[in-house]
């Protein structure tokens, strides 16, 4: 069977045929060219064309194949150099092609070459090309030509543009200009022309200049050009809106990169484009929003030839007014340009508001399609109405000031009333139905839309409108602009007061005639909720939970979830502000009766307005409870993460889940429900977990919800095989979440907790005629019953906690352990140690004999199912999490059950620690020698010494020198203050021992490479590779812990979190809570509650003194006040948690510095491993201690 037949017999799907070649392709030598001439020949049939594009596909997959090993797909054999010449030389004459397809696939072809050869090993691909171009004599091939040029243009390298781009660009505006190419034609040219502009981009700085100098001359005859397309009628052939969109994205391009050497060319665009967007308007109403005629589409009707193929580019009319937005947002950002946009910013959000319109496809397909609804809005897809958005949140943030944002707030003012005039006259209808005749007219339809896309605007201007509502005047502003913020913020209100009486009165009351503008002002009013009077707001809060029913249209029920997650928390805060602020009106205690009294005060007035939140919110939880559910079983993908948002928002507002635990099945199964279907989608089955955490969190739902969940869970752990990986995975992360360790109790939260659940009455606030003495004494009382409060309600949650955890252990450890021993699942095995841990840290010692169990045959388990985990040859994804079991096993369990492991486990550890690289790994191992170093340092340098292990290479070499390499090269990976604080204040203890062995320890010490200023890596790499001095360990230690400081003086007490961020950042409250990151992450240890000090934890008594003068200050209670991210993935009672770098650094270089031995090594640190950055850090502290304590 010849190559023509078997390809025919591909076409007709002949899977013998499609076997033999594939077979052809690996036997062959010549199959490529084989192909190439069966696609040259000339045809005289469909069929026959059919047969040659089939080819160019087969040898297009041929190429990409077999042409170079650098393919990601490639196999062998690979091309002999003899065919690829051979192809290289002939391909380029089915650019010439008759047949638009057979053109299209040898362009294809071309580009598939291209990634392996050019430029290098086809040199005169772009010359051969730029001659096509200019043989005008042959449509055929200056069509072809530019299809591979199109694909081509942004992979031209700097020195090929500056040869390429003299020749180019006059042959590119010849086809553009002169009239004698087709529309296609003209598209491609302006195509490649956006290609070579974006090619500035890429190139540094000294070619950019040296191309964008060659083509300014260049560029000047192309502006008439731009400025003809651009300013042409808009007709409604596709053609016309591609054409005109790619000159839009040229002009882009013009901005981006030319607006300074062609500033007063560009300028002369702004006028055609300035009446494209003002003049677009009716033909967007009547081709998009209204729908008259639907040609919005990307191709042509008509022939090959007339097809515009754009390589996966939208094109369309939507899609060239989302470019000229791209345009529009481009202008208003240059600071050149931006200055013709401010004069008329008032007119340009009052058109942008027209194009933010719904489509009608939009309105069509949202309608009942919940998922597309939030999807297509969140995703932000390239629309008209999200450019729209974009742009005013430009016009308001980049030209900036108090005065643009009143302009543009009048813009959409003008559009509420003009709508409502239509809408809701003044002149009521004399019969209803009138009144749905009116409804139903053309002018009432064009209005509703017009209003829901002012809606949208509002909620852009929102965040601007509250800032300015709240501002205060600076003293950097100017008189004139103060005067501006005062006199706006004194109107503002009032504007506002128009806009949200009028959503709230008349907008919300249209669920079913105009369920998107009702479900919209939903949204937006929330967003403004502040603004609101108390009794508007309760309207709106009604309005929003009733919007979730059932009965209503997808719009509304989605526009009411937007609007509870804004809401809710929004009214809860307000209404807790004033019961506090009301319980809290007696006089404050003065100076001399103390901070804690105060503190009781707040706390007491802080649980009041807790109370008075959840009484004015307690009504609407069991409606809200009902309609979520309900939407949940209707909802998919994007629309499942609001409700459940929506759901975990309303769970937080019932803090003692007093009222979800009336319904906590007809909740939890759900939700558990959402879970299972949607376990293998780590987004939602996310959610779904964080709304089981927070009713987890619940203090009367943690119990309930475990005898709910467990019998499931623990058929899946027990039965590993019967499920998915994922599932197995997804169940054992659900358990870790029943035993968390719940958040320390606030005293708020106790005297919350307290009230609501009737534990004990408060004492009331002092009588205002009560004397100083008897106000202090009552102050005194309340806070020793708010610190007794917060003792028994912490008492009550741990020991319900415990009481799951026990559940919990006795029902699924033998499982958990066998899990461990044999899954090689990295996900499965990561997931059963964090359970693992969990459930140590939560029971400590008393889990070891939890179910009867004998405590030593316990430890000895899991003492087995470490070592398995540190076996040499473990993935180290299946063993990540080995080091941060033996952690907790040493933190937790009495030191006398532990002592007989630790040798061989420390041996394991440090082997294991020198030869692997996994980032959580290394850092949970290192976590082990801190808290030995803890226990008895002097003894674990001893032990370090006289041991050996394997070393990557396979030879052998001192426990102590690998383990401490290691462990000063890789301590700034470690995660979380704690982590940070317990592994430097180790290397304190080390460093202090003065212990001989530890001087003889070499390490890699200062990085000698960079002394010249900062290298790429690839000049890195040519000079040899990084370089440092190798220095004794001290000195090493030295220079980490100035590093350390440095770092403290220039940022604060900032030690960096799990996700870079800083342990005092604001936003690290933001993040859900119960959520299932990584063991150790910050967010889920913050959950740990303050326990007692297990003292068989601790070999040695003088932690204490180490410590004494290092803690933070105590508060109510004795209790450790933490700041929040700090202490948080601390074991329980540790002291550890009690030590800020912020002060132990600075003192510990001054207690060094205080010895000849200390001097001595900081003079050495100082020369040999610091930078100046660091023993300038050093320095600080110490010279500030001579200052006040000089030597006598």
């Amino acid at each position: 069977m010849s190559l023509a037949q078997l390809l025919a017999a591909c076409l007709q799907a002949d899977p013998e045929a499609e076997c033999k070649l594939d077979v052809a392709a690996k036997q062959e030598p010549r199959f490529g060219s084989s192909l190439l001439q069966l696609s040259l020949q000339p045809t005289t049939s469909k069929a026959e064309e059919g047969v040659q594009q089939l080819a160019l596909v087969v040898l297009k997959k041929y190429v990409k194949e077999h042409w170079h090993e650098s393919s990601r797909r490639f196999q062998e054999p690979v091309v002999q150099e003899t065919e690829k010449a051979c192809i290289k030389q002939q391909i380029l004459l089915g650019l010439s092609s008759p047949s638009s397809k057979v053109r299209v696939a040898v362009g294809m072809v071309v580009a598939a070459i291209a990634e392996f050869d050019f430029p290098l090993h086809w040199p005169g691909l772009l010359e051969a090309l730029v001659g096509g171009i200019k043989d005008r004599g042959n449509m055929h091939l200056v069509d072809g030509s530019l299809r591979c040029l199109d694909m081509l243009s942004q992979d031209i390298d700097e020195r090929q543009l500056t040869q390429v781009v003299p020749v180019l660009m006059p042959e590119l505006l010849d086809i553009v200009s002169s009239g004698r190419c087709d529309a296609v034609m003209q598209h491609r040219a302006l195509s490649i022309l956006r290609g070579l502009l974006v090619q500035l981009g890429v190139l540094s700085g000294a070619f950019q200049r040296q191309v964008r100098d060659l083509m300014v001359p260049l560029l000047i005859p192309w502006f008439p050009v731009l400025s003809s397309i651009l300013g042409s009628p808009l007709t409604q052939a596709p053609s016309c809106w591609a054409l005109k969109q790619e000159a839009l994205q040229v002009v882009v391009q013009l901005v981006s990169f030319f607006s300074k050497p062609l500033q007063e060319p560009i300028a002369s665009l702004l006028a055609p484009c300035w009446a494209m967007f003002m003049g677009g308007v009716p033909v967007y109403q009547s081709l998009l929003v209204e729908a008259e005629d639907k040609q919005d589409t990307a191709e042509v009707d008509g022939s090959d030839e007339e097809q515009l193929e754009t390589e996966g580019e939208s094109i369309g009319l939507e899609a060239m007014y989302a470019q000229m937005f791209e345009l529009l947002l481009a202008i208003v950002g240059s600071p050149r340009l931006s200055k013709c946009i401010r004069p008329v910013v008032t007119q340009m959000a009052y058109t942008c508001i027209a194009y933010m319109q719904m489509t009608a496809t939009q309105v069509e397909s949202w309608a009942s399609n919940a998922n597309a609804y939030v999807a297509d809005e969140e995703e932000e897809t390239f629309t008209a109405r999200v450019s729209g958005e974009l742009l005013l949140e430009e016009i308001v943030t980049s030209l900036g000031g108090t005065e643009v944002l009143m302009e543009v707030f009048t813009a959409v003012e003008q559009r509420f009333e003009e709508t409502a005039q239509v809408l809701y006259p003044k002149t009521e209808p004399a019969s209803p139905l009138l009144e749905q005749d009116q409804e139903d007219s053309p002018a009432c339809k064009r209005a509703v839309l017009m209003r829901e896309a002012a809606m949208v605007a509002l909620g852009v201007l929102a965040p601007h409108i509250m800032q300015l509502t709240t501002r205060k005047c600076t003293k950097g502003s100017t008189k004139r602009s103060r005067s501006m913020d005062a006199s706006d913020a004194k109107t503002m209100p009032s504007r506002m007061e128009a806009i949200l009486s009028c959503m709230i009165k008349y907008d919300l009351q249209r669920a079913h005639k105009s369920p998107f503008l009702a479900g919209r002002a939903l949204w937006a009013a929330s967003k403004l909720s502040s603004l609101l009077e108390p009794a508007q707001a309760d309207v709106l809060l009604q309005a929003a939970c009733a919007g979730i029913h059932s009965s209503l249209p997808p719009p509304v029920r989605i526009g009411a979830c937007r609007a509870l997650v804004t809401l809710l928390p929004s009214i809860s805060k307000h209404t807790a502000a004033v019961a506090a602020a009301a319980t809290q009106a007696a006089p404050a205690p003065t100076a001399q009766q103390g901070s804690s009294a105060g503190g009781a005060d707040r706390n007491v007035g802080a649980a009041a307005g807790a109370a008075a939140a959840v009484a004015k919110l307690a009504p609407f939880l069991p409606h809200l409870y009902s309609g979520l559910v309900l939407l949940l079983g209707e909802c998919c993908d994007e629309s499942l993460h609001l409700v459940l948002e929506t759901l975990a928002v309303v769970l937080r507002l019932d803090p003692q889940g007093a009222v979800v635990l009336q319904y906590l099945p007809q909740v939890a199964s759900p939700v558990l429900d959402v879970w299972a279907k949607n376990v293998a989608d780590p987004l939602i089955s996310e959610d779904a977990l964080s709304v089981l955490g927070v009713i987890a969190q619940q203090p009367a739902c943690l119990q309930p919800l475990a005898q709910q969940l467990l019998p499931t869970l623990t058929s899946v752990v027990f039965n590993p095989g019967s499920q998915s990986s994922i599932m197995l995975e997804g169940c054992l992360q659900m358990l870790r979440l029943l035993v968390l360790t719940p958040k320390r109790v606030s005293p708020e939260a106790a005297v919350t907790a307290a009230v609501s659940s009737g534990l004990c009455p408060l004492l009331p606030p002092p009588e205002p005629t009560a004397s100083p003495e008897q106000q202090q004494a009552h102050h005194e009382l309340r806070s020793q019953q708010v610190r007794q409060l917060q003792q028994q309600v912490q008492q009550q949650q741990h020991q319900l906690q415990l009481g799951v955890a026990q559940q919990v252990h006795v029902s699924v450890l033998q499982a958990l352990l066998r899990l461990i021993s044999s899954s090689d699942d990295p996900g499965v095995q990561q997931s059963a140690q964090q359970l693992l841990c969990q459930l140590i840290r939560t029971g400590r010692a008393d889990l070891l004999s939890w179910g009867g169990a004998d405590p030593q045959a316990s430890v000895q388990a899991l003492v087995l199912a470490a070592q398995h985990l540190l076996r040499p040859g473990t993935d180290e994804g299946c063993g990540a999490l080995a080091g941060d079991l033996v952690f907790e096993m040493l933190t937790s369990f009495p030191a006398h059950l532990m002592a007989p492991y630790l040798p061989e486990l420390l041996k394991q550890v440090v082997s294991r620690l020198v030869t692997v690289n996994s980032s959580p790994l290394v850092c949970g191992l290192l976590m082990v020698l801190a808290r030995l170093a803890h226990t008895d340092h002097n003894a674990l340098i001893t032990t370090l010494a006289s041991m050996t292990v394997t070393l990557p290479g396979g030879q052998t070499g001192c426990a102590l020198d690998a383990s401490l390499a290691v462990w000063l090269d890789r301590c700034e990976e470690l995660q979380g203050r704690y982590h940070l604080t317990l592994a430097v204040t180790a290397l304190g203890l080390l460093l202090e021992s003065s212990h001989p062995r530890l001087e003889q320890v070499v390490v890699k010490g200062r990085r000698l490479d960079v002394q010249q200023g900062v290298k790429t890596r690839s000049q890195v790499q040519a000079a040899g590779g990084e370089k440092y001095n190798m220095v004794p360990a001290p000195l090493k230690i030295l220079a980490l812990m100035g590093d350390l400081l440095a770092g403290v003086q220039e940022t604060g007490d900032c030690i960096r979190g799990t996700d870079g961020s800083t342990d005092d950042s604001e936003s690290e409250g933001e993040e859900e809570e119960g959520a299932f990151e990584e063991y150790g992450s910050e967010e889920e240890l913050e959950d740990l509650g303050e326990g007692e000090v297990d003292a068989a934890t601790y070999a040695e008594d003088k932690m204490g003194a180490f410590l004494k003068d290092n803690h933070q200050d105590e508060g109510a209670g004795g209790d450790v006040m933490l700041h929040e991210g700090e202490g948080g993935d601390a074991p329980a009672g540790d002291p550890i948690a009690r030590v800020r770098l912020s002060s132990w650094l600075p003192d510990f270089f001054v207690r060094l510095s205080l010895t000849l031995p200390g001097q001595q090594l900081l003079q050495a640190a100082g020369a040999h491993a610091m930078t100046a950055r660091q023993l300038s850090a050093v320095r600080k502290p110490i010279d500030a201690s001579r200052l006040t304590n000089p030597p006598q």
